[in-house]
């Protein structure tokens, strides 16, 4: 009886990392896509991740390259695995589009993308 506990319990403690890693909210496409050029004007964001994220303590921002951040408001319609927003109207130059997301199950990500505006001809 006591193998069988002790059994129980090493197949538990093996699964607790995966289970911990797959807890994470993990972005599975992205708007714009990463080193994407886009057309100058508002662009419109849409972060999907894998799980659902609480997205009234997630943060958002476009940084231009000289570095000034500006935070994006997140709309509170969208999905409950999504983030989307719409930047400011950009001039052409290089982006970093950053987030800090809290998944349901208190989990904190961030991550950036980078992307370029470029000059409408």
């Amino acid at each position: 009886m006591h193998r069988l506990i002790l059994g129980f319990l090493v197949c538990v403690c093996c699964a607790l990392p995966w289970r911990m890693a797959a807890a994470h909210a993990v972005v599975v496409s992205a708007q714009p896509a990463a080193r994407s050029v886009m057309p100058a004007g508002e662009v419109a964001v849409d972060l999907e991740f894998n799980s659902r994220i609480d997205a009234t303590r997630s943060r958002l921002a476009v940084i231009d390259g000289e570095n000034r951040s500006t935070t994006l408001a997140i709309a509170e319609d969208a999905p409950a695995n999504r983030i989307q927003s719409r930047t400011p109207a950009l001039i052409p130059g290089k982006y970093l589009l950053e987030w800090y997301v809290l998944s349901t199950d208190g989990h904190i990500t961030r991550g950036r993308l980078k992307f370029e505006v470029a000059t409408t001809e």
